[in-house]
């Protein structure tokens, strides 16, 4: 349930922020979703235009566009980035050649991908944001006013936003410890629609319990390590799946990748990933093993291994973990 002080706070964060002024943005986000919602709002309440369209499956129209418009800001996934700077390539560079602001929000952008985007894009102003429908525009970062070692991260609490790593007691984690990530401030929503169990679960103390697990850095920086629900526990040990997919996204191979559980008789769950390759690439999964241990701890590198097609993901570019542990269950012959 968003208030009208909810949805406004979060306007005002982004405008104050981003330096919204008369734009000319392009939002091919769904708008049932908070993220491409949020952008149309912004750009109203700036005296902006905004170009509507459904998604980025006719990518050469959506360039096209870019250029015949003259578009300045448009917001975009990094799954979608990804998929533009593969298949867009130097088409998009000329496209782009007006775009001077982009928000980007579902997940941080991987390092690569961000210097990639500002090698094509230099002019462009990139900002990451962190948000829940529950909170939306939580914390921000300008990829352009920080060093390449920061461009995973989410940024800072925005104004009149309060946020919070705790441990499983409610106290105050340390400056890199992991815990749950609590948010407090005007953008909190008022509860769940006829649901009063999980609002009195998610929404205490007028704050609330996101779910996402973090922590900051000696410079306030926010940076995600995952759900809570979605941790793989190997004997004992626990496993961002993030984590994993961060590292396999890094090799120059994999186009898309996602991580689940599985069961395991010696460590009760191991490490499962879902490879979507290149076209006309072929690796093997010692490879793959190899390259996650130069940056995985050994528990953390991925046991069982399956390729597709494609990784199942949101609108918003989240993978929906639910079917990619169905699709390992069903390519492994495992039971539920």
């Amino acid at each position: 349930m968003l208030s009208h002080q909810n949805t406004l706070a979060a306007i005002r964060n982004e405008i104050s922020i981003v330096g919204q002024n008369a734009e000319r943005e392009l939002v091919v986000l769904p708008l049932w979703h908070s993220y491409g919602l949020g952008q149309v709002y912004c750009n109203l309440a700036t005296s902006g235009t905004v170009f509507l369209r459904n998604g980025l499956t006719r990518l050469g129209r959506i360039l096209d566009l870019l250029h015949a418009e003259r578009i300045t800001a448009f917001a975009c996934t990094p799954t979608g980035y990804k998929l533009i700077l593969e298949r867009g390539g130097e088409a998009f560079q000329k496209a782009g050649q007006f775009l001077t602001q982009s928000v980007v929000n579902s997940s941080p952008l991987s390092r690569p991908l961000a210097e990639r985007l500002r090698q094509v894009l230099p002019q462009l102003r990139i900002f990451v944001y962190y948000g829940l429908t529950e909170a939306s525009r939580t914390t921000f970062l300008s990829l352009n006013d920080v060093a390449p070692e920061k461009y995973e991260s989410v940024g800072v609490p925005a104004p009149g936003v309060q946020v919070r790593v705790v441990r499983q007691s409610g106290a105050s984690a340390a400056i890199g410890e992991e815990g749950e990530i609590v948010v407090s401030g005007d953008t909190v929503a008022l509860g769940y629609w006829r649901r009063p169990e999980e609002t009195s679960a998610t929404f205490t103390a007028n704050q609330l319990r996101t779910g996402d697990v973090g922590t900051f850095d000696q410079a306030g920086n926010l940076w995600l390590r995952g759900r809570l629900k979605d941790f793989i526990n190997v004997g004992g040990l626990k496993v961002s799946p993030s984590e994993v997919e961060q590292s396999l996204g890094t090799h120059p191979s994999v186009a898309d990748c996602a991580v689940c559980a599985v069961p395991d008789t010696l460590t009760g769950e191991a490490v499962a990933a879902m490879i979507v390759l290149k076209p006309n690439e072929l690796v093997n999964t010692e490879a793959l093993e190899t390259h996650c241990a130069t940056t995985l701890e050994h528990f953390k590198v991925p046991k069982i291994w399956v390729m597709a097609d494609v990784v199942p993901r949101t609108d918003s570019g989240k993978a929906i973990r639910r079917d990619v542990e169905a699709h390992v269950r069903t390519t492994l012959h495992l039971e539920r």
